[in-house]
């Protein structure tokens, strides 16, 4: 399958004070007639980016040629917005000069984003006055070519060191799932466990360290779930390296038994969450010192210690 694209089709530098650009179908206003901004060409490469804390996706580089004019040294959005003023990313440029091109200018589109695009679609650029973020000092119009993915992942929120419904201690990802394709089959959900290289882990026997905590039904031929629960117990980490980071894949299984990987990708630690794994390594510490030195006073009192 081809990578999806999205084309440069009008380009509107808005450098008229006051001026509302409505030629070629761009939209925006600028502040300052000295303020400019410039896209050109756009391409899509497949990327995976940070979203938030712990949490990264799938998505695709956005590389576009980028010149701002007028806006030195100062915080430029640049953004993407999609049909019915959706948004699909931002990344702030910061013009080194007082007029500055980018041959590349990269944004990072996560698939949960661009993955709602269909073929066709129109996407807005738009670079954002830094003093008045109502108004724009260059826009751009582009054209997505592309087809809807398969499925497509979300994570609303991580919830580390609960109580999951087993009485045990655990992870609860908190995810919505949009899956194409699939009306009337009932599908397992399955969270692959990777190392940060991409590597599967296995439990202490040897197999795929995987976990299956939902199945569903596809009522429609597209089947959205706004809230799926699931459920990473610790104690199936308990094998590895405390501390240890682990990346969970939430996974679709179909009816052959092949896994297709989902978009996202959540970092835990084996132990617990981060503060509780530090607390854990402290208390290990103070403990072995406890240790080292009754030992040496053991050693001290047979007349073994130092300077003896």
């Amino acid at each position: 399958m081809s990578t999806p694209q999205l084309h440069c089709v009008h380009r509107c530098p808005l450098t008229t004070l006051g001026l509302v650009a409505i030629l070629a179908g761009c939209a925006g206003t600028t502040s300052s007639s000295t303020k400019s901004a410039t896209f050109e060409g756009g391409k899509l490469e497949r990327s995976v980016g940070d979203v938030r804390a712990g949490v990264r996706e799938d998505g695709y580089e956005f590389v576009v040629k980028l010149g701002i004019t007028g806006c030195q040294e100062r915080e430029v959005p640049v953004q993407l917005f999609g049909p019915g003023n959706r948004f699909i990313g931002q990344e702030i440029a910061v013009p080194p000069y007082e007029s500055t091109s980018w041959a590349e200018f990269h944004m990072f589109l996560p698939d949960s984003r661009v993955g709602r695009l269909r073929e066709g679609d129109t996407v807005d650029g738009f670079a954002v006055d830094p003093d008045d973020p109502s108004r724009f000092i260059g826009t751009a119009q582009f054209t997505y070519t592309g087809s809807a993915p398969e499925q497509l992942w979300e994570v609303s929120s991580v919830t580390e060191q609960t109580t999951l419904e087993s009485g045990e201690a655990g992870v609860v990802l908190d995810v919505s799932l949009e899956l194409a394709g699939h009306q009337n089959e009932e599908l397992p959900l399955v969270v692959v466990l990777q190392d940060l290289h991409g590597e599967e882990l296995r439990d202490t026997g040897g197999a795929l360290l995987r976990l299956t905590p939902v199945r569903l039904t596809c009522p429609y031929e597209v089947s959205v779930w706004r809230s799926l629960k699931l459920e990473i117990p610790y104690a199936r980490l308990a094998h590895l390296p405390l501390g240890s980071s682990v990346v969970l894949r939430p996974a679709v299984q179909k009816a052959d038994g092949v896994v297709y990987m989902g978009n996202v990708r959540v970092t835990i630690y084996s132990g617990g969450s981060l503060d509780t794994v530090l607390d854990t390594l402290t208390t290990r510490e103070q403990e072995l010192d406890r240790e080292v030195q009754k030992l040496e006073q053991e050693l001290t009192a047979l007349g073994l210690g130092g300077g003896q």
